[in-house]
């Protein structure tokens, strides 16, 4: 198992890339994932799940669910799309 904690540059962000078994999954991403694609190559993984904790419903309706989902789909890293989930608490 690897947990490996991403720091955004120049931002105040962290995100987190998990993996075990062949699989992995991204929490709190930044838009772009180059850095977790990467990483899931290294560990020969395949990712799975996106979590995303940091965003009302209503940023992640409007903004951000798009986005992320898409960048991932069309990554080509894999054929699977990744399963984003959102958790929010407000």
């Amino acid at each position: 198992m690897r947990l490996e904690k991403v720091k955004t540059p120049g931002l105040a962000h962290l995100s987190y890339f998990l993996s075990a078994g062949g699989e992995a999954a991204i929490i709190d991403p930044r838009r772009d994932i180059d850095v977790y694609l990467e990483l899931a190559r290294n560990d020969g993984a395949v990712i799975k799940h996106v979590f995303e904790t940091h965003l009302t419903l209503r940023t992640w309706v409007q903004n951000d669910s798009r986005s992320t989902r898409e960048t991932f789909s069309r990554s080509g890293f894999t054929a699977a799309t990744p399963t984003l989930v959102l958790i929010s608490v407000g």
